[in-house]
């Protein structure tokens, strides 16, 4: 029997060629043994399962919250200009259309982002940030498309950019208005092809990302 926690989950057995003048106590300790071994085996995929299933209810349970932080009822402000953002954020919320965002530094522009987010079809898939005006110019590219092996010096392994890990789900790019000419003719690209590739690479990438810009720039 293989044994976990005093409770049999399985049994190993073989047919051996009978022999009068042989016995099988060897054959019986080796069997044990590879049942021991089995057994610890199944211990650790049956905890390694446990914690997906305790991961996967985390995250439920924080996309939940986060939903729930980001109803349209916690945006504050009941001004005309105010309920008019709250409709037209209604609007897109529940559409795949690309969204800027136009407003000064500090008026709630990443707040508006994640409202439009967590009230669309996408909320359960991740939300991925990217503050274009943190980035140097020379890294904005390699950090949206990410990279192949060997592209430049320090590119040791692939790496996926934002659009990558942002699959299925949202980018939202804060201060847009920072990005070299270059790299937004490879976002017009993205946005109207749905695809893009990896800085230094030659395959293309398909892209199941909407997209939510913002700027204080006109």
């Amino acid at each position: 029997p293989i044994v976990l926690n005093r409770r049999a989950v399985g049994a190993l057995a073989i047919d051996l060629k009978f022999d009068p003048e042989r016995t099988f106590n060897r054959s019986v300790k080796f069997l044990g043994v590879v049942a021991s071994m089995i057994a610890q085996a199944v211990k650790i995929h049956r905890l390694i399962d446990e914690d997906k299933r305790r991961l996967v209810d985390e995250n439920t349970h924080l996309r939940q919250e986060l939903r729930e932080r980001y109803d349209f009822s916690h945006l504050v402000g009941s001004s005309g200009p105010m309920r008019q953002i709250y409709e037209q954020v209604a609007q897109v919320a529940g559409t795949n259309t690309t969204v800027l965002i136009r407003g000064e530094s500090g008026t709630g522009k990443e707040l508006i982002a994640h409202a439009i987010h967590y009230n669309s079809l996408r909320a359960n898939k991740p939300l991925v940030k990217v503050s274009c005006a943190a980035l140097p110019e020379s890294l904005i590219e390699s950090e949206l498309f990410g990279y192949e092996k060997g592209a430049f010096t320090g590119a040791e392994a692939r790496k996926k950019g934002r659009f990558e890990l942002a699959e299925a789900g949202t980018l939202f790019l804060d201060e847009i208005g920072d990005i070299n000419l270059a790299t937004q003719v490879k976002l017009l690209r993205v946005l109207q092809q749905r695809e893009f590739e990896r800085v230094g690479g030659t395959e293309t990438v398909k892209a199941n990302v909407r997209l939510i810009a913002a700027t204080n720039k006109d």
